[in-house]
């Protein structure tokens, strides 16, 4: 029933990736975000999968960080971005335990790059490399909804891209 339950909270991760990925604005993703993030730590803490919870937990508090900016208008501090990047790294060194461990840590690191720059084109490249290397992770932890979901995120990273062209910082 736990597996069951767990892939639950995949799906609804996925409907929160589709969401984000076909946002017009970078405000507007993050918000999605933040919610499949949510989903994504609920799903790998009844898989037991450690360095996914930890390292999603990070990432969902530098999401809202980041969104608290963007939305003041303010840009991201340096030491705001460099914070939350030795936070990701630090939390996936402590709860590493096997090689496929540094996916989740790599696409989350790769990730807060995307959030931290003004552009939604940036965001969509990092949101594709960050579902490429989380796919891996999925499959070692059968996070199964989440494997559909990394694979969506990358295809619908590919189409938001392209759907909307980038104008000034296209908040």
């Amino acid at each position: 029933m736990q597996f069951i339950i767990a892939q639950s909270f995949g799906v609804l991760a996925v409907i929160m990736t589709l969401a984000s990925t076909q946002s017009k604005s970078k405000n507007g993703s993050m918000i999605f975000i933040a919610l499949m993030d949510s989903f994504i730590i609920a799903q790998y803490a009844l898989l037991g999968a450690t360095t996914g919870v930890f390292v999603n937990a990070v990432g969902l508090l530098r999401v809202l960080a980041f969104y608290w900016f963007d939305k003041n208008e303010k840009k991201i501090p340096l030491w705001v971005f460099l914070s939350a990047s030795a936070a990701i790294c630090l939390t996936g060194a402590i709860t590493y335990q096997k090689p496929i461990d540094i996916l989740p840590t790599l696409g989350t690191l790769i990730f807060t790059y995307g959030l931290w720059q003004n552009s939604i084109k940036v965001l969509r490249v990092t949101q594709l490399i960050t579902a490429l290397a989380t796919l891996g992770y999925n499959i070692d932890v059968s996070a199964y909804a989440d494997c559909a979901r990394a694979g969506l995120e990358a295809v619908f990273s590919v189409v938001g891209y392209v759907r909307y062209p980038a104008i000034g910082r296209h908040r």
